[in-house]
């Protein structure tokens, strides 16, 4: 073999990487010189190393050239290696390196190991809040000299995320502008990573106005996109809640509309309803409005109260055709959307324009919930809408009837459960619901899903709950006059029942014959 073969034999040598699953003592280098075959066979097919085919090559006229040529392989070798700058990586297996060694490997492979270790030194003393301002202002400077013209490589790693995080949190604006300038190009990236997504968090909260509008501005035209996705979302759903004004709320919400209305936003509020109303084909806008919705609905995204306002816009607008497409998804998803106002009035619509089968889905699909939604301030609407409109009384007693009375004592000192429980037997009683109440429930008399006459569906619930009533008022009757709004529940009861409350009404009377002690 010449140098020149050597050498480039050498060249092309690589390091073991060892299989996952393979022992330790079973992992050996193909270019080990103790090397043996794994067969019989194998050892009699030729020599098991280079060193023995050489010698099986030459004869003892040649060994002292053959002595030559060994040592300028190894001159070749070690040329090579040097030039490579990896001695230590080439010659030493991974196979023998510690658990320690392999992970400071790894992570020195991606070239910032140091430059994170040094940071995360400095963000240990800044993050605390025992640190001082004098000793604070310090850190930040020394952090401002590691991170400057680097911080593209740092944002998006779990760790070096969070010390940039930290520095968003702490800096001056002079430092929030240098760090700003640095990813301005990058905020949609960002919005999409784990990690990344947090620091844009920070510099809605923490930066500056104008800060705050070049991130506003880079959502133009992604809003749709970013909605769909399950990291990204979170950060426009932030801004939407807790940043926008009425204006930017109606210009977020514009690019699920219409192509035009993404591209050409108005300075003003503008609903669904008047962009449908501009249209000359208002049916394209309200289908493209459902696709883009049908993707959401088995996502994540669906808890946000972002979609929650489209979905009622969707449905106040939409027609019974397009209505009756959504509400079999959505049925199944309901519990996730109850907790925001406009969530609980997408639930009413689906109760109120669903059918027999879909009102079914929801009951079911609220089970094990039927107490926290009851106590919930928008939830409890949606209790009180499948009241009015389920004809099948026998499924509400057995699936939420009796899960409620279970915890009666528990709605009824509630100021939102106490409602839900009158319901049984005074519905829509002006002293209990409010006429704004009355007026919500009344939107789903129009439907015409619902075929039991309405007064027979009302005896149902009457006798359904007027014992479990009578006997909570009976048990809990000191807890219950203690409580303003459980009084009135009390009164509305036992006034509605009349003589099935009279074992109620005596208890009343008893104690109150009862002289009063301090």
């Amino acid at each position: 073999m010449s140098t020149d073969e050597a050498a480039e034999a050498l060249a092309i040598k690589k390091p073991l990487k060892r299989k996952s699953g393979e022992k330790l003592g079973a992992a050996v280098s193909r270019y080990d010189k103790k090397q043996k075959f794994h067969s019989p066979a194998g050892r009699a097919k030729g020599p098991a190393s280079y060193k023995q085919f050489e010698k099986s090559k030459t004869s003892p006229t040649h060994a002292s050239s053959d002595a030559t040529d060994a040592k300028e392989v190894k001159a070749v070798k070690r040329k090579v290696e040097s030039s490579s700058g990896a001695v230590e990586n080439s010659e030493q297996d991974l196979v023998h390196m510690s658990k320690k060694q392999r992970k400071i490997a790894r992570k020195m492979h991606g070239g910032k190991y140091v430059l994170a270790k040094e940071i995360k030194l400095v963000w240990e003393q800044l993050r605390q809040k025992k640190c001082k301002p004098d000793a604070r202002q310090e850190l930040m400077l020394k952090m401002e000299n590691l991170i400057r013209g680097k911080v593209k490589q740092l944002i998006f790693a779990h760790d070096t995320a969070r010390c940039i995080e930290c520095y968003e949190c702490y800096g001056t604006e002079q430092q929030r502008n240098m760090l700003f300038q640095e990813v301005r190009d990058m905020v949609i990236l960002m919005c999409k990573s784990k990690y990344a997504k947090f620091i844009v968090l920070k510099m809605l909260m923490k930066g500056s106005k104008t800060q705050r509008e070049n991130v506003i501005k880079t959502f133009n035209t992604h809003v749709v996109a970013l909605m769909n996705h399950s990291e990204a979302s979170s950060v426009l759903e932030y801004f939407y809640n807790d940043q926008a004004n009425a204006v930017q709320r109606s210009q977020l919400l514009q690019e699920f509309y219409s192509r035009d209305s993404a591209l050409f936003k108005s300075d003003k509020v503008v609903t669904f309803k008047d962009v449908l109303a501009n249209s000359p084909v208002p049916q394209k806008l309200i289908e493209g409005l459902k696709e883009t919705l049908i993707r959401m609905i088995d996502k994540p995204v669906l808890r946000h109260s972002m979609i929650h306002h489209l979905l009622l816009e969707f449905f106040t607008n939409a027609d019974d055709a397009s209505r009756s497409e959504v509400i079999p998804l959505l049925s199944g998803s309901l519990a996730e959307i109850l907790h925001t106002k406009d969530g609980a009035r997408v639930a009413m619509q689906c109760v109120f324009y669903g059918t027999a089968k879909d009102r079914k889905n929801i009951i079911k699909s609220f089970k094990t919930h039927m107490v926290k939604i009851a106590k919930d301030e928008n939830g409890y609407f949606v209790l009180l809408a499948i009241f009015d409109r389920v004809d099948d009384t026998k499924l509400i007693e057995s699936a939420v009837a009796s899960e409620l009375f279970k915890s009666a004592l528990e709605l009824a000192l509630d100021k939102h459960g106490c409602k839900v429980l009158a319901y049984f037997v005074a519905p829509r009683d002006t002293r209990i619901f409010h006429p704004d109440i009355n007026s919500i429930l009344r939107v789903g008399d129009e439907s015409a899903t619902s075929k039991k006459d309405l007064s027979i569906r009302r005896e149902q619930l009457h006798n359904i709950a007027a014992k479990p009533l009578v006997r909570l008022i009976e048990d809990h009757l000191l807890d219950l006059v203690k409580i303003g709004h459980s009084s009135v529940f009390m009164t509305v009861v036992l006034t509605t029942l009349k003589e099935e409350a009279t074992s109620a009404l005596n208890k009343i009377a008893e104690f109150l014959s009862t002289p009063y002690k301090k």
